[in-house]
């Protein structure tokens, strides 16, 4: 009996080691250069823990001073720091709880275009690239004139981050 407690304690601890230093740590270290970035807290693992083709990123908090745009700056640095890596999908969680997920191709693209492209269009058109948990798209793709575009985008973008995390703190 000693020997199975023994074992499974090394699991977890070995599991546990694995995600931390393969992302939760690479993760901490890219968001934790900007100051800016005081006050909110993520966990970065595997899906489940072990699934190494599906990444959650966990908010654990958020303090009250912070903005929408100050947490998608985490999630885009985060995705800047692994866009080398490829994962299939990326959850966004809050508090261990899945609220989305967006495709892992599209992670890799925010990743690789933070550091030049305009935030306020990667912040605009992430709603229409997540997905509800079922697999439907969580937001339409918008068409016609772009006052009225931006608008709906920019209203889909409060929605998605009142249920991801702005509910929750």
């Amino acid at each position: 009996m000693k020997k199975i407690v023994i074992f499974v304690l090394a699991t977890v601890v070995c599991v546990a080691a694995v995600n931390y230093f393969s992302l939760g740590m690479p993760a901490n270290s890219a968001t934790n250069v900007d100051h800016r970035n005081a006050g909110i807290e993520t966990w970065v693992y595997y899906e489940y823990f072990l699934n190494p083709n599906s990444v959650v990123v966990d908010l654990r908090n958020v303090e009250s001073d912070k903005s929408t745009a100050d947490v998608f700056r985490v999630l885009f640095q985060i995705a800047e720091e692994f866009e080398e890596r490829k994962f299939n999908k990326v959850y966004l969680a809050t508090k261990g709880v899945k609220k989305f997920y967006i495709e892992g191709n599209y992670f890799k693209e925010l990743g690789s275009s933070f550091s030049y492209q305009n935030p306020v269009y990667l912040l605009r058109n992430f709603p229409e690239n997540a997905y509800l948990l079922d697999g439907s798209k969580a937001y339409s793709t918008w068409t016609g004139g772009v006052i009225g575009v931006v608008g709906r985008q920019m209203e889909d973008l409060n929605d998605l981050s009142r249920t991801w995390f702005i509910g929750d703190f």
